[in-house]
């Protein structure tokens, strides 16, 4: 299943619902909580789901600084084909 959400409450809400075998995240989102925040709170709320960070503002001290729960960081413009390789490398093997 593939599903979006506008912003972390919305996020947060399917998450509760439904599990997810993996999260594209984009840092800057609308709303009072953003991309950041919503990290740590599916940590303290113990969801594990791999997550990818997808930023146009990606920098070297948020590829270093990242938190573990973070599997990968990628620039847009999106490489397709690097996207698709680290979807396969975190999603597990069937």
């Amino acid at each position: 299943m593939v599903a979006s959400a506008i912003d972390a409450q919305q996020a947060l809400q399917m998450l509760d619902q439904d599990p997810f075998d993996l999260m594209l995240l984009d840092l800057h989102m609308p709303g009072p909580a953003d991309a950041e925040d919503l990290l740590y709170l599916l940590r303290d709320r113990g969801n594990t789901v791999p997550i990818i960070v997808v930023s146009g503002w990606v920098d070297d001290e948020l590829v270093a600084d990242r938190p573990d729960c973070v599997q990968a960081v990628v620039k847009k413009p999106i490489n397709i084909q690097e996207l698709v390789g680290l979807v396969r490398d975190t999603l597990p093997a069937n």
